[in-house]
């Protein structure tokens, strides 16, 4: 029996001192990264300073226009958003950018099945390299209850997509311009267009959602929710319940989803649901406006 828990204690040692040994070598990738994902990921949360930023899912990223925005304001302005993401992502990066720095105004754009409703999403695994920062790891807690257990792996914390590290280290094959990447095509078909059905809000979303309201406020950040405009939108129904926080806690609510200066042209849509880069530019142009009439300068 000894022989037996002397041989489990070793191969308890040797998987410890490999998941150790790769917890290292994946955190040095991250931190060292040349591009791609992997680097402005670390950059978001760790490096950048800009007065206004940009939060939010893909329409966040293909919508809003950095440099535009930016530039006409006079101030740095950075696009914080991720593709398939929303506000469980969003607030980790805001709790790791408050530890540095106070952002002048955020610009939180909606996506409501990333940050209202019932959705299948995984955002919270890209705040994972950050797990170890106590203002990160209490949210993957409240997710799930077992990344207590799973997050004791250093090397789990990195399994997002390993290959990535090696990859955005190696030979990076994308990079950004301050977060924004425009979609470069104009749709050229008509398409047929359903009205979405959600089921249930989800109750972690409007946690953190609200989370977010609140801490801006406390911290001295100006939170302005955004609905970018949608190909031929007709109704907001979707928003109410942002609507309805925004109220609560008196917070603007700059609402373009049915606006008719955009939703009517084909040309400033890629495809029904995302703007091409006119599009991007107009409505770009159009926050400027509404930033300046807020007396931002």
């Amino acid at each position: 029996m000894k022989k037996y828990i002397v041989k489990i204690f070793i191969l308890f040692c040797i998987v410890a001192v490999v998941d150790m040994a790769l917890g290292y070598c994946f955190g040095y990738l991250f931190d060292n990264a040349k591009g791609g994902m992997t680097a402005e990921s670390n950059n978001i949360s760790n490096h950048i300073t800009d007065e206004v930023l940009v939060f939010g899912s893909s329409r966040a990223i293909h919508h809003y226009d950095p440099m535009l925005i930016g530039d006409s304001l006079g101030v740095g302005c950075y696009n914080c958003g991720k593709e398939r993401s929303g506000i469980i992502l969003m607030y980790g990066r805001y709790r790791l950018m408050a530890e540095r720095y106070t952002p002048k105004v955020i610009l939180y754009e909606i996506t409501p099945g990333f940050d209202i409703y019932k959705h299948r999403w995984k955002d919270v695994v890209y705040l994972s390299y950050f797990y170890d920062n106590p203002a990160i790891d209490s949210i993957f807690w409240r997710v799930d209850k077992s990344y207590r257990v799973k997050m004791m792996s250093k090397a789990y914390q990195y399994n997002t997509n390993p290959l990535a590290l090696v990859r955005d280290y190696v030979h990076p094959v994308r990079s950004f311009n301050k977060g924004y990447s425009p979609y470069e095509g104009v749709m050229d078909y008509e398409p047929v267009l359903k009205k979405r059905v959600y089921g249930e809000c989800d109750s972690v979303k409007l946690y953190y959602l609200e989370r977010l309201v609140q801490d801006c406020k406390a911290g001295g950040t100006k939170l302005i929710f955004c609905a970018s405009p949608e190909y031929k939108a007709t109704d907001d129904d979707e928003y109410a319940v942002a609507i309805e926080l925004a109220e609560k806690y008196d917070i603007p609510f700059w609402n373009f989803h049915c606006d008719t200066t955009f939703t009517l042209h084909r040309e400033y849509f890629s495809d029904s649901y995302h703007l091409s880069r006119q599009g991007a530019t107009e409505y770009s142009k159009r926050i400027v406006r509404e930033l300046r009439s807020t007396n931002f300068k």
